[in-house]
């Protein structure tokens, strides 16, 4: 029993009145299933004021919380009696009561209820709402020139190394969506053993793998990249998921550093929706489906890489649409003050939650990198040593469809293909790289389409774009019409450059005339990037990518800011407004090209004119390109910044 009220504590309605004016949330339970036997104003008001709180136990008082890491932190001082502080966790709350979870970041204090007779009967639970700090440091951290500078610290040292020895990214297929997660242990910073890849192996099958070599630093680092290389190059040379692990194996018998490593290969078939599977001392696989029910894959006992001899057993499972593969190393379920088992069984309720709050999570993102993300921060908040490393494998309900667009071909239609082509190649999950360079590619030769094609016709002709994804990752994509273009001129300066644009862009192209017409086809193989430590929130989604635009601000020289795409519809506007702020090339001016989202080849023309008028005349133009911006790339591919000064100011 709780100790009963005593005089000391004042008046019993005086003491209600303050608990109930706490601007702070309060929370009292009672027992071992944490019952609701207290709750302040600001308590209540924290999850919609919903009736009947009082008596119930908060696995039901809450059910959102299921999953978070929150009700287990409750059992922990319960059980320990021990008081425990959490700073700044984000959490998924109901606020309204109307099933509409929001994020919010809480700092709290967990203080155990003790009887008279000195044993834990309860807990005292104290929040804090820190979302606006939160979020105002955000953006403080968002600011240029408001961080602090980091290079040269450990951190980044260790991140390095782990970026020269993981995959640079992620397949992109149709049928299977894969994400990944690798966060660097706190042991001095140091680089780790963890790995993961992923290497598509043919007819739409994608081979998954994580591991872990013994240690840190740098021999442990490197250890890992040797394996991951080796596993890597036997799937790909097309041996059985079993021979690429023997071969593994026998490679860890006669190099002592990678010895004792433990690693874990999945090949999923998503034709089939087959996953077979195996692995040498390491943790099982779980397979979370899209209610939120899980299961772990059994997986025989084994011992770690270079230990013996035995050959490696794999086993078979099914996997269905809509289901996620998670592999994980022993970092993410090795937690102080936790058992392997008990981290297990918690690593198996935070996924299930990250899967079933879904539809109603403010947190953005398909299901696979809300896995990822989710699981990685849940689970290492309360304190973690080793590396975690964790890569998920959604199977889409349906493959991603081709795309297919028919327009005429007009410069009028350019704007549409590249909205189009934006969408799907988000929908696909191209990469941050790869969709300004196919967006570049593929207007390109729309737009020679547009200007060559029909250009003796009497009527409008007609252009046709086709993309695919196929089981391997590589995109093709046509553009066909049914002109004729003109031969390439003698003179390479004057034009050309788009197919030398294209060139550059995608890994082959191909153009092929006929009497009936054009077909440009190119390929790129898609790859997306993977987050090698978890973010503490969701970035925001980028608008859409604005008009074309310009602005002139005064000064000596003055500048011309250009945003929006500089296609063959705006080139000209962008040739007269130099023109007219140079009075005809003879002033100079500044070309800021900053807030460019499409540097086509008609804008290249209309640069390298501007250059050429620069050596007639006084007055140079010169080109505003910070590094990283959209016109850079092609500013470099085609020599603009030979012809003329480039500016790389800050964005």
């Amino acid at each position: 029993m709780a100790q009963s009220h005593t005089p000391d504590a004042g008046d019993p309605d005086d003491v209600y009145g303050c608990f109930e004016s706490l601007p702070d949330v309060v929370w009292a339970f009672d027992g071992p299933d944490h019952r609701v036997v207290a709750a302040n104003r600001a308590a209540r008001d924290s999850v919609g004021n919903r009736p009947g709180l009082l008596g119930l136990p908060v696995r039901e008082a809450i059910p959102e919380a299921v999953g978070q890491q929150l009700f287990e932190q409750l059992d922990r001082v319960y059980e320990a009696g021990e008081p425990l502080i959490g700073r700044q966790w984000r959490t998924l709350v109901d606020r309204d009561g109307d099933g509409v979870l929001e994020e919010a970041w809480f700092d709290f204090t967990l203080m155990p209820r003790r009887a008279e007779d000195g044993s834990v009967c309860g807990v005292v639970a104290r929040c804090v709402d820190v979302t606006l700090d939160v979020a105002g440091r955000d953006l403080a951290d968002a600011l240029p020139g408001e961080s602090a500078p980091r290079e040269g610290t450990f951190e980044d040292t260790a991140l390095t190394l782990q970026r020269v020895t993981l995959p640079t990214g992620l397949p992109v297929l149709p049928q299977v969506w894969l994400a990944a997660c690798y966060l660097a242990g706190d042991e001095e910073l140091a680089a780790g053993g963890d790995w993961f890849d992923a290497v598509p192996i043919g007819r739409g099958r994608v081979a998954l793998s994580v591991g872990d070599v013994v240690g840190h630093g740098a021999e442990a680092t490197a250890a890992m990249g040797q394996l991951r290389i080796v596993l890597a190059e036997a799937l790909m040379d097309g041996v059985l998921p079993t021979e690429a692990l023997a071969r593994l194996n026998r490679y860890a018998v006669r190099v002592p550093e990678t010895r004792a490593a433990t690693t874990c290969l999945a090949v999923i078939d998503p034709t089939v929706g087959e996953i077979q599977y195996g692995a040498f001392g390491h943790p099982a696989p779980l397979v979370i489906g899209q209610g939120g029910a899980t299961r772990f894959l059994p997986l025989p006992p084994s011992r770690p890489l270079g230990v013996s001899a035995d050959p490696p057993v794999l086993r078979t499972a099914r996997m269905t649409a809509g289901e996620v593969l998670l592999l994980y190393t022993d970092g993410l379920v090795e937690r102080p003050g936790r058992t392997i088992a008990e981290g297990m069984v918690d690593l198996a309720s935070v996924a299930s939650a990250a899967i079933w709050e879904t539809p109603a999570s403010p947190i953005p993102g398909p299901a696979a990198d809300r896995l990822c993300s989710v699981v990685v921060e849940r689970l290492t908040r309360s304190g973690y040593s080793d590396d975690v490393t964790v890569l998920a494998a959604e199977m889409r309900i349906e493959p991603h469809r081709p795309l297919a667009i028919e327009l005429p071909a007009e410069a009028m239609w350019l704007r549409g293909i590249r909205r189009a082509l934006d969408e799907w190649l988000h929908g696909v999950g191209a990469g941050e790289q790869d969709v300004p360079a196919v967006h570049l590619a593929v207007i390109e030769a729309a737009t020679n389409c547009v200007e060559h094609a029909y250009r003796d016709s009497a009527e409008a002709g007609w252009m046709w774009l086709d993309a695919v994804l196929d089981g391997d990752g590589r995109l093709r994509v046509t553009m066909t019409d049914h002109g004729r273009w003109r031969p390439p001129p003698r003179d390479p300066e004057h034009r050309g450059r788009g197919l030398r644009l294209m060139n550059s862009l995608m890994e082959s192209v191909d153009v092929h005339r006929t009497e009936s017409g054009t077909t440009v086809t190119m390929a790129r193989t898609l790859r997306h990037s993977a987050v090698l430590s978890p973010p503490a929130r969701q970035p925001v989604l980028a608008p859409s990518a604005p008009d074309f635009g310009t602005e002139i601000r005064p000064g000596e020289p003055p500048r011309l800011l250009v945003s929006g795409p500089v296609d063959s519809t705006s080139a000209p506007t962008l040739l007269n407004r130099i023109s007219e702020l140079s009075r005809g090339g003879v002033l100079p001016v500044d070309v800021d090209l900053s807030d460019v989202t499409h540097l086509a080849s008609a804008g290249v023309r209309v640069l390298f004119e501007c250059a050429r008028t620069a050596q007639e005349g006084p007055g140079p133009v010169r080109l505003v390109v910070p590094e990283g911006s959209p016109a850079r790339l092609v500013v470099e591919l085609t020599g603009l910044d030979r012809a003329l000064e480039v500016l790389a100011a800050p964005r």
